[in-house]
């Protein structure tokens, strides 16, 4: 649909798309590609990875998983303050799909650093910045990518 929307502008730069035709578009999930060879991921891609992860290496246990996880990503990133609930909330939401790949997140520092910051960020509610943030790290998304690819659904 958005194809032909834009399609019908392109030949009529008069042609204004009708609220019917907006409305749908603005209630689909839709993207920008700039980079024909980029892997395109998001929170459901995420999603799925997780749920294979947990079947695949905790039983479907996920209360297991969190709890062992949550405990060594703490140590690992060294977060002192874990004990605060916003900030526990959202490691516990993130360790179990950080640490399947833990071989490299325990070898990168930067990484390590930026997890921090961006689970600080997110719990002391700079949304903005937390997201602001988390879009200009593409060592992140490889690193997301290769969670994905390796933890099919």
């Amino acid at each position: 649909m958005a194809e032909s929307e834009a399609k019908k502008i392109s030949a009529d730069r008069k042609y204004r798309s009708p609220a019917s035709v907006l409305k749908k578009l603005a209630d689909c999930r839709s993207e920008l590609i700039m980079h024909k060879k980029a892997f395109r991921f998001d929170a459901t891609d995420l999603s799925r990875a997780y749920a294979s992860i947990l079947k695949n290496q905790y039983s479907n246990n996920r209360k297991l998983a969190e709890e062992y996880s949550f405990k060594k990503l703490v140590k690992l990133l060294q977060i002192k303050n874990y004990h605060e609930g916003k900030l526990q909330f959202i490691i516990k939401n993130w360790c179990v799909l950080l640490l399947s790949n833990e071989k490299e997140l325990r070898s990168n520092k930067r990484l390590k650093k930026l997890l921090k910051t961006l689970f600080v960020l997110k719990a002391s509610g700079s949304e903005e910045d937390y997201i602001t943030a988390l879009q200009k790290e593409p060592e992140l998304r490889k690193f997301l990518k290769k969670i994905i690819i390796e933890n099919p659904a």
